[in-house]
């Protein structure tokens, strides 16, 4: 069993969508976040079924973003809507920032003299950023070489 207190958003937000993902996942809650899981239409059990997990993920988004973050997100029905719009402020999926974002990864090189774990961590956050960004920014393995 993972942690039992709700992640906070002191990292990056890549960090923060996998420790809440793991989170929720814990108390079948991410299939609410990400829409995998929808309210039922008639069966009042599992609307209410539904209504408690996304209660649940609502107040963990809420209570784990600070200020401005939480400003943003609070005025919203359901955790679905709250993790849209959290993850399309802290990834902006556009492709102005895409093009600058691949260029960085594909010119970024080793310095002799530095700790070659400080690169590699570079890289795979360049790597995770373009990820975050959709499926058609994805960087495979072997692109990585």
């Amino acid at each position: 069993m993972g942690s039992s207190k709700p992640p906070k958003f002191n990292d990056t937000f890549e960090v923060y969508q996998m420790r809440l993902k793991l989170y929720l996942e814990q108390r079948d809650s991410w299939g609410v976040v990400t829409g995998a899981e929808t309210r039922h239409a008639t069966d009042p059990v599992l609307q209410r079924h539904f209504d408690d997990r996304n209660r649940l993920a609502m107040e963990t988004i809420i209570r784990g973003v600070k200020g401005a973050n939480a400003q943003n997100v609070c005025n919203f029905d359901t955790a679905k809507e709250m993790w849209e719009t959290l993850t399309a402020e802290k990834t902006q999926r556009d492709f102005s920032y895409a093009v600058p974002l691949k260029r960085e990864l594909y010119t970024h090189s080793y310095t002799p003299g530095r700790k070659m774990a400080d690169y590699i961590q570079e890289m795979n956050s360049l790597r995770q950023r373009l990820q975050h960004m959709g499926t058609s920014y994805v960087i495979q393995d072997n692109e990585m070489s």
